[in-house]
Formats: structure tokens, C-alpha cells, sequence
């Protein structure tokens, strides 16, 4: 719970932001230029400092969505 005198407002349409991990460099790059047609470039889609891609941008039924690739593999636990 915030505080009583918070600004913030919390509707239907700005109480969930959808995240999606993409696999490739393409596919965030596909995805992202999709959601944008019609939509808001909230934060351009960019390579991060920590060797990623990422990007924020709502969409034209005015959903939030946030964008991730990670450009490192993560080894699966159950490989050796």
C-alpha cells in the first residue's frame, strides 16, 4: 500500500505491465517494432551494460509491455 498522498492512480489499464523474455535478437527487435505500430516507444528498445537488450512500450489497446533479451546464455542446471 502507498502512501495516502501518492499521485498514483491504479486502473484497469495501467495496473499490470506484461514482460516478455525473447530468445534472439530478432525476435525482441520483430516483437517490439509490432507493439510499437500504433502503440508508445516508452523506452527505447537498447543494449544494456549488463549484456542485454531491453525495452518498454505500450501498445494500441494501451497495454504496458516490457521487453528482455539477455544476449548471455544461462547454463541449465541440469547440464554439465
Amino acid at each position: 500500500m502507498g502512501p495516502s498522498n501518492s499521485n498514483l492512480i491504479l486502473a484497469a489499464d495501467n495496473a499490470v505491465s506484461l514482460i516478455l523474455n525473447c530468445e534472439s535478437e530478432d525476435e525482441i527487435r520483430g516483437i517490439f517494432t509490432r507493439l510499437a505500430t500504433e502503440g508508445t516507444v516508452e523506452q527505447p528498445l537498447t543494449s544494456t551494460l549488463w549484456g542485454a537488450w531491453s525495452g518498454n512500450v505500450t501498445d494500441k489497446f494501451n497495454r504496458p509491455w516490457m521487453l528482455h533479451f539477455s544476449t548471455k546464455q544461462i547454463k541449465q542446471s541440469n547440464e554439465q
